[in-house]
């Protein structure tokens, strides 16, 4: 599957998700990447490139307190290979 393809059925997915989902991407972006990179795989307690199919990098949104604001979008890397 080309790039171009599997960034495809990822939109394709999102769109389709159910709209209670689609509100708790706000301020989410969604990135696909080739493979994972060390800190990941490091973050996320694996040791072999191709075990990762995605990963979130951000704050939970149960974990967020009041004073959480003006931050960055967290990021959701979904990973081709």
């Amino acid at each position: 599957m080309t790039s171009e393809e599997f960034e495809r059925v990822i939109a394709d997915t999102l769109t389709d998700l159910p709209p209670r989902f689609q509100e708790r991407l706000d301020n989410v972006a969604i990135v696909v990447e080739e493979w994972p990179d060390a800190a990941t795989l490091e973050q996320a307690g694996v040791s072999r490139r191709d075990e990762l199919l995605g990963f979130y990098h951000g704050i939970p949104l149960t974990a967020r307190t009041q004073d959480y604001g003006m931050v960055l979008p967290d990021k959701i890397s979904i990973f081709q290979q």
